[in-house]
């Protein structure tokens, strides 16, 4: 082989990577970013179904409080990343640029408005299903995350031995979020705040 036959190998070997690394940083992002809204706007469709069946009204605050989330998480899904998150969370913690801490508090109020005990649990359903594309979001977006969720993961079924796919992955993205101290509530004020 020649220089310039190894030169040519050399070349074509550095496009083909910078190919292959655009896909995987910007390309693959894109993509995720895209079916992270995607599922966001499904199960708001799902939500406006099921007041449109008459189950709440949309003037109802929890209605309005979970569309509104779901709004919020849907513009703010692009600043949905484990270092998003920490940067943010060092701002609050080293700035006076503190959230106010509001949905929880909303969420309850608007929660105990709702006399049907059945709605309120499909509410709550609901909102644990917008919070599961969000924990997918942020965990599959870093490989320290996933890492670790996958270390919770075989801990909890070497330890409880799971019968639920959906409640296991639930269960070891809470405790993912929780070993990083990562506040769900604080993502909720966040889309809040985006929302409005």
């Amino acid at each position: 082989m020649d220089v310039s036959q190894q030169f040519s190998a050399v070349i074509l070997s550095a496009s083909a990577l910078c190919v292959l690394l655009w896909m995987i940083l910007i390309g693959f992002a894109s993509i995720r970013l895209d079916e992270f809204r995607q599922r966001m706007f499904a199960i708001r469709d799902g939500l406006f179904d099921y007041a449109r069946s008459g189950n709440i009204g949309f003037d109802q605050p929890a209605y309005k409080l979970l569309r509104k989330s779901m709004n919020g998480f849907i513009r703010y899904g692009h600043r949905l990343s484990f270092f998003q998150l920490v940067i943010t969370f060092c701002r609050w913690h080293y700035t006076d640029d503190q959230p106010v801490f509001s949905w929880r508090a909303q969420w309850e109020d608007a929660l105990s408005k709702v006399s049907d005990e059945k709605v309120r649990k499909d509410l709550m359903k609901i909102q644990a299903e917008s919070m599961g594309v969000v924990f997918g979001r942020v965990i599959l977006g870093s490989p320290v995350l996933m890492v670790a969720m996958a270390g919770i993961g075989i801990a909890l079924l070497c330890r409880d031995g799971w019968k639920s796919t959906r409640d296991f992955r639930r269960v070891s993205a809470e405790k993912t979020f929780k070993l990083f101290s990562i506040d769900t509530d604080r993502l909720e004020d966040e889309a809040l705040r985006v929302a409005a």
